[in-house]
């Protein structure tokens, strides 16, 4: 089953979509600055997925965040924890990743942070 990837339209990056999508298309690096509340958090992973990024880490300072944020993505895209999304902590570092390859060519999920 495929992922979804619906941005939720009302939060405010919602009417950023294509913007940051074309960005993230165009560049390597790009900043990406919000209210509070705006969906930066949860719905960029999303964009990314959707800009065929194939594999994206995203910090967060506490392991309670990170495995929060884990499963509040893998619940958006209505995909199992450790499947598409999932998170890892490293003594100073907490990551949520996530990997966009098929369910056939997808790699176990500590593969892929490996990788990052």
């Amino acid at each position: 089953m495929e992922p979804f990837l619906d941005v939720d339209p009302d939060l405010p990056i919602a009417a950023a979509v294509p913007d940051i999508a074309a960005a993230l298309l165009s560049s390597q690096v790009v900043v990406v600055a919000g209210e509070t509340g705006s969906g930066k958090t949860t719905q960029l992973p999303k964009i990314c997925l959707l800009a065929r990024r194939r594999s994206i880490g995203h910090t967060q300072p506490r392991r309670i965040a990170a495995r929060t944020l884990a499963e509040r993505i893998a619940e958006e895209t209505r995909s199992e924890l450790g499947d598409l999304v999932g998170y890892q902590v490293r003594s100073h570092v907490t990551r949520v990743v996530l990997s966009s390859r098929t369910r056939r060519s997808r790699p176990r999920f500590s593969d892929v942070i490996r990788g990052l």
